[in-house]
């Protein structure tokens, strides 16, 4: 019995974590555009996303629930995939959000993310 509830939380996670389906964005529309900023890749449960969250960047990990979490829906590159590497991004925001849910905390984040140029920091150094 405890191997099929924790199996129906593992699946949950995985079936909880991503991008939405476009029919869910049909009316998305674009809140901002972001040019040359500053951004560190997060591995969220085996998907790579982006914050532009200043206290995220000098800080390990990533604030939840922070509107600067950015979901680009496969758009970096595997050279790019390492968690806590910071990058240099320019592209959209979209207005479609919520597309990350951490099911235990009840909290959805992240929007939709169009990425124009992405490409590592140089230095590296935050």
């Amino acid at each position: 019995m405890e191997k099929l509830v924790y199996l129906s939380i593992l699946f949950l996670l995985i079936m909880s974590t991503g991008c939405e389906d476009e029919d869910d964005c049909r009316n998305m529309q674009i809140v901002g555009h972001l040019s040359n900023v500053k951004a560190k890749v997060i591995d969220f449960n085996g998907q790579f996303v982006l914050t532009t969250d200043s206290t995220s960047l000098i800080n390990p990990g990533y604030r939840i629930g922070s509107n600067n979490i950015l979901v680009p829906c496969g758009f970096i590159p595997k050279n790019l995939q390492i968690d806590e590497r910071i990058v240099i991004i320019s592209g959209n925001k979209t207005s479609c959000c919520d597309q990350l849910t951490l099911p235990t905390l009840r909290t959805s984040f992240g929007c939709k993310f169009e990425i124009s140029s992405i490409e590592q920091l140089t230095d590296n150094s935050k």
